[in-house]
């Protein structure tokens, strides 16, 4: 696996994610909290693929799901013990993650981008799903059920509602960063052997 804090996607959020990286290897119990729509469970499947890789002791609560709610809704979090890690991946995108002693908050983060070659930036949005990919690549970097979730990593820019008709620059560059790898297999859809017709 390349490493995905080295693409310009995660240039400004290294620190952050490698602060949450800390913070989780240094707590005796996580617990982690998403809604239940499918970025948020794509989202847990990337930690607890790491924490599963480490033998880290975790807890998984499914909150109702976001995508039918008002702007102003807060989900209403359990009082646990240990710390919670929240996946709030239907948010508005931001520019910072919410750290506090036992509390993260993950987000969407708005980020600038640029392609190799290139001097120009680009704005985008990284989605819960590749963040979360990210923060498992640094907790278990050579873990094998990372591995076979890496993949997944792009989903999240997969599943956003923008992405079929505008140009998204952190899917293109997660996309590359994937199928140089050998996460991801890109080829036209003349070259797929039995392609399923109806979903096109």
């Amino acid at each position: 696996m390349n490493n995905l804090l080295q693409s310009s996607i995660f240039s400004s959020l290294e620190g952050d994610l490698k602060e949450i990286a800390i913070k989780i290897s240094n707590a005796k119990v996580v617990q982690l909290m998403a809604p239940a729509d499918l970025e948020g469970v794509l989202s847990l499947a990337q930690l607890e693929s790491a924490f599963l890789d480490n033998s880290k002791n975790y807890r998984r609560r499914v909150l109702a799901p976001r995508r039918n709610v008002s702007r102003g809704f807060t989900d209403d979090l359990p009082n646990v013990e240990g710390l919670i890690v929240h996946l709030d991946c239907s948010h508005e995108p931001q520019t910072k993650f919410e750290i506090n002693e036992n509390y993260i908050r993950i987000l969407p983060q708005e980020v600038t981008v640029t392609f190799p070659g290139s001097t120009k930036e680009h704005n985008g949005v990284v989605e819960c799903v590749a963040i979360c990919a990210a923060i498992a690549e640094i907790l278990s970097p050579e873990g094998t059920r990372v591995r076979k979730q890496r993949p997944m990593a792009y989903s999240g820019s997969w599943l956003r509602g923008a992405a079929d008709s505008n140009y998204d620059p952190v899917m293109s560059l997660l996309r590359d960063h994937l199928d140089k790898e050998g996460s991801l297999d890109i080829i036209p859809l003349p070259e797929v052997e039995m392609p399923n017709v109806g979903m096109v």
